[in-house]
């Protein structure tokens, strides 16, 4: 499950980030 969490908290920061 922390993986899942990681990797959608790194898309996230990853959109925002644009």
């Amino acid at each position: 499950m922390r993986f899942l969490v990681i990797l959608i908290t790194f898309a996230l920061l990853h959109l925002i980030g644009t």
